[in-house]
């Protein structure tokens, strides 16, 4: 799918990758040293990295992925200020 140095840091990763595999294709991400990475993989190791891969008693794994999603669309978003709606937060 991508070519980033870290697939987690590209925006088809964390946007396109999604909507591609609800049409039932199969992802991989090519990592800079050449391997490959499932997109089921790539959300796991999101999860880790916002420490929401562990079982949770208030949030199912679906809730925990949409906030890891969520974290990492602030984090490497472009935002142009202009374009934001009032009461939005500042990065």
């Amino acid at each position: 799918m991508c070519t980033e140095q870290e697939p987690l840091d590209c925006h088809r990763t964390i946007l396109v990758a999604r909507v591609i595999e609800d049409h039932g294709i199969s992802i991989e991400h090519i990592h800079s040293d050449g391997h490959l990475e499932s997109q089921a993989m790539a959300m796991r190791r999101l999860m880790a990295k916002f420490d929401l891969a562990e079982d949770d008693l208030f949030n199912e794994p679906a809730k925990r992925l949409k906030m890891a999603l969520s974290r990492q669309e602030q984090r490497i978003a472009y935002v142009r200020n202009e374009f934001r709606v009032d009461g939005a937060e500042e990065r």
